[in-house]
């Protein structure tokens, strides 16, 4: 199991609208050998951790109900 992830922030303005327009990148590699990684848009820095780290609790979450 592994997992990469690359966050590209397109326009950083600060204030109001620090790190706007940005996205992340982000590929799991399961235990049976299968990648997922779709690009999600963000538009803020605290939005794009609350999704890092739900897809990391749903990863992990799929790979323990498969029982590894």
């Amino acid at each position: 199991m592994g997992i990469a992830l690359s966050i590209e922030i397109y326009e950083d303005y600060g204030g109001p609208y620090e790190g706007k327009a940005g996205q992340f990148h982000w590929v799991f590699l399961d235990s049976s050998g299968q990648t997922h990684g779709p690009s999600i848009g963000f538009n803020s820095r605290w939005e794009a951790v609350a999704d890092i780290e739900r897809i990391l609790a749903t990863s992990i979450d799929k790979e323990e109900d498969n029982g590894r």
